[in-house]
């Protein structure tokens, strides 16, 4: 997926002191993953809903990856897609 170096890209944070950098990363990766998760439940069918909860559920990253990357075929676009709104955001609350 996306690594922590184009994140920070994406982000405009290059600037920023690394210790500060490593937490914004930390914690707009997890915000990224969960709307990525959503956004891919609301695109299932009912079967593959489940079958992906069960996976959630078992908490195993590598089954979580290689589903989403089976049943989410612009996942990389949605990756840059949720980033760049969370930036939006982010910039909205600095205004």
């Amino acid at each position: 997926m996306l690594n922590d170096q184009n994140l920070v890209q994406i982000l405009g944070i290059e600037a920023l002191p690394d210790e500060r950098k490593l937490q914004l990363l930390e914690k707009v990766s997890t915000l990224v993953e969960r709307r990525l998760v959503l956004r891919l439940l609301k695109s299932l069918s009912p079967a593959a809903r489940a079958e992906f909860e069960n996976i959630l559920d078992s908490e195993n990253e590598e089954a979580i990856s290689l589903f989403m990357e089976k049943n989410a075929p612009d996942l990389m676009d949605w990756i840059v897609e949720e980033t760049s709104k969370i930036k939006q955001d982010l910039g909205a609350l600095t205004v």
